[in-house]
């Protein structure tokens, strides 16, 4: 069993410097067109990144839309047994990303909850494990 972590970027962000925001935290990823799959190394939390064939309204529930559009979407499967760790390598990630790209994105649980919006700065919203 596992949950279902989803990121939806805007626009369509460099495939390289996710890779190499991936690979720096230690992730396995193997490149499969047109995207790629992989893992996190702690977790195994099992990943696939895909990239829309055009731009798409935002998938997450919400209120109030942000006002941008969807190009790729990286879902990460989280096993029950190894959320903290989860947790922490999907912060980390984040953390780098917010690093490595302009791009903004959110992270939402199964396209239900949001948890962290990236825009100018990343905003967490809640905790994966409280």
């Amino acid at each position: 069993m596992s949950i279902m972590m989803v990121f939806e970027f805007e626009g369509f962000p460099s495939v390289e410097k996710l890779l190499s925001v991936l690979e720096s935290l230690g992730a396995y990823v193997k490149i499969e067109d047109p995207g790629f799959v992989g893992s996190f190394s702690e977790s195994n939390a099992f990943f696939v990144y895909s990239k829309n064939s055009s731009l798409e309204e935002i998938a997450t529930d919400q209120e109030n839309p942000l006002g941008w559009e969807v190009g790729a979407r990286l879902v990460v499967h989280c096993p029950i047994g190894a959320l903290a760790e989860s947790a922490k390598e999907l912060d980390d990630f984040m953390d780098a990303l917010v690093s490595a790209v302009d791009t903004r994105f959110l992270l939402s649980f199964q396209y239900e909850s949001i948890y962290a919006v990236r825009d100018r700065d990343l905003l967490v919203y809640k905790k994966i494990i409280e």
